[in-house]
Parts: structure tokens; sequence; C-alpha cells
């Protein structure tokens, strides 16, 4: 049986995820999106216990579990938030030096200091539908590019710039950078992942020459708790 457009409007790639702490540095850069992030996962973890005479075994709840959360993107030579974010949490804060001019110069522009190692990130889930995708004309238009413009403002300020940073996602947006292909699409779900820590940096996929494949950085992340945003949710 045909299913109403209704139920079937979340699509696994329309997403963006960002570093949504509200203080110091973003360690994700707000310009840059993602090939992949694996979906949250929350497990609860159960005992079993023998009730009387009962032939089987009864289960309490006695806890839950968060699962690490990967995310890829396509390394570049202008992008080291996951390798930054990683040597912050190993080094206690941001002040690092990686021994080279380049870097310590890099640490100052950043304003070294202000970064926690701990970050709450913020994934969101978008639907297939677009409210702008109604005609070509002027209206329609302008509409479009003032979403994008206040979805860049928006990521800005939530990705720890506040008034700098909206300024610079506004105009990022109007040029199409980042996740503002996605301003005029509805948001269906989202998820906070509090205190996240990076456990593992992949560098890039494995040096091989016989492929001309693009390289994919990765970044694994431990979750202290999740918190899922959705319609669908009971009050």
């Amino acid at each position: 049986m045909a299913r109403s457009r209704l139920f079937d409007v979340l699509q696994s790639h329309l997403f963006w995820a960002f570093d949504a702490t509200s203080q110091g540095v973003p360690v994700f850069n707000p310009l840059f999106g993602f090939a992949k992030v694996s979906a949250p996962q929350i497990t609860a973890e159960v005992e079993q216990f023998k009730d009387g005479t009962y032939v089987y075994n009864r289960y309490v709840v006695k806890g839950g579990s968060i699962g690490p959360v990967i995310f890829e993107r396509a390394a570049s030579m202008f992008d080291a938030d996951f390798y930054d974010w990683i040597m912050f949490t190993l080094h206690g804060n941001k002040d690092f030096e990686d021994g080279g001019t380049l870097g310590k110069i890099a640490n100052d522009l950043l304003g070294g200091g202000r970064t926690t190692p701990r970050r709450n990130l913020l994934i969101v889930q978008f639907t297939n539908i677009n409210i702008a995708n109604l005609s070509g004309d002027a209206a329609t238009e302008a509409l479009k590019i003032a979403g994008m413009v206040a979805i860049g403002s928006i990521t800005g300020i939530l990705s720890g710039g506040g008034i700098a940073g909206a300024a610079v996602g506004a105009a990022a947006a109007a040029v199409g950078i980042g996740p503002f292909q996605f301003a005029t699409r509805i948001p269906a779900r989202a998820w906070l992942l509090h205190g996240c820590l990076p456990i593992r940096y992949k560098a890039g996929a494995d040096f091989d020459a016989s492929t001309a494949s693009i390289s994919l950085q990765e970044l694994e992340v431990q979750p202290e708790m999740i918190e899922e945003f959705s319609l669908g949710l009971k009050p």
C-alpha cells in the first residue's frame, strides 16, 4: 500500500552537525559540513535475577549507556578541527604547542586557553520538503535567501561566535557556504550530545596510490548524555 509523503520525509543525507557549546572557540568550523555522522545510540543496562520458583529470569534496568558517535568529512589542508580538539583534550586545554611557528601563531589567533575539552554537539536532521522550491519568481528567491541568512546567523551564534559569528554565518549563507542549503527545509529531529570528549582521531584514508577516492578523516567522540528533540516526543 502506498504511504503518504507525510510519513516518508526523512532522508539520511539531509543533516547538519555543529559545535553548540556556549563559551569558547568552537572546535567544529561552522563553514565545513560532514560527509557522514553515525546515529546517536542509547542502551539500557539490565541485570537479571531469579524470582522465587519462577522458571525464567527477570530483569531490571540498572542504568543506561551512551554509544560513541563518529564524524567523518573530507580531509583538507584548511581544516584541522579534529586534530586540534583531540590535542586540546590530551593536553587538558587549548594551550598546546606543536613545536612550529605556524602552530604557535594559529593558537594565538584562535585565543588559546578559551576552549574546554568537553563540548556540546548538535545534530539536526531535516525533511525532504523544501518550502522555497515553489517557483522561480523573485519573491520566492528572496524568501529563500532570507531564510539562508537567518539560519546562518543562528548557526554562528550557537557555535559560540556571538555577534561576530552571526555576521560571518550570514555572510557565508549569502554565498551558499555551509549547511545553509537546508535553510528552507523543515527540521524534523535534533540531538544534543552533552559533554563530548574525543576518543579517537584518524587523519584520513590509508595512503594508497592506486585509488583516486576522497580521503575522509574521522573523529570518534564519547557523549555523556543525549537529548532528542522531535515533534513526536511526549511532554
